[in-house]
């Protein structure tokens, strides 16, 4: 299957492309710059789709979310991967720009654009702090189907 990305930097849009550019050019991975609103992809395209750390910066979640509806096939999954708030604010970086969620939150965003949620998956994993020592990072992923 074609693996479709969108970015909204133009920064990690050229770099998401460098990264991938043998996926680009065998034609598996398209890489497109968006507004971060309206996606840019035709009603019921996709199976399944991905996000990944990208919750935080959602101006509209519910519409974000309804939007992702928008474009999932009859039966396809959305899993959004986020780390947990408690974690999260902890980060200076945090402090501005960033909507921290935690687990309640994500699925109040799904439901009520439309999806019913199926799993959620709770891990912890080492990362490596601006300090230098590791630390554990809980991050969660909601799984969530299109019904109609």
């Amino acid at each position: 299957p074609i693996k479709a990305c969108l970015e909204v930097s133009d920064d990690m849009y050229r770099e998401s492309i460098r990264r991938n550019q043998s996926r680009v050019n065998d034609g598996i991975a398209t890489f497109k710059l968006y507004d971060g609103e309206a996606l840019p992809f035709e009603n019921a395209m996709f199976n399944a789709i991905m996000s990944v750390n990208t919750v935080y910066f959602w101006n509209d979640p519910i519409a974000t979310c309804r939007e992702l509806l928008r474009v999932l096939k009859p039966g396809g999954y959305i899993s959004i991967a986020f780390a947990q708030k408690i974690f999260m604010e902890q980060l200076p970086f945090t402090k501005e720009k960033f909507k921290l969620v935690d687990t309640a939150d994500v699925n109040n965003i799904l439901e009520s654009a439309g999806l019913q949620i199926v799993r959620t998956i709770d891990e912890v994993e080492k990362v490596k702090s601006k300090a230098g020592e590791l630390v554990d990072r809980p991050y969660t992923v909601v799984v969530a189907t299109n019904v109609s």
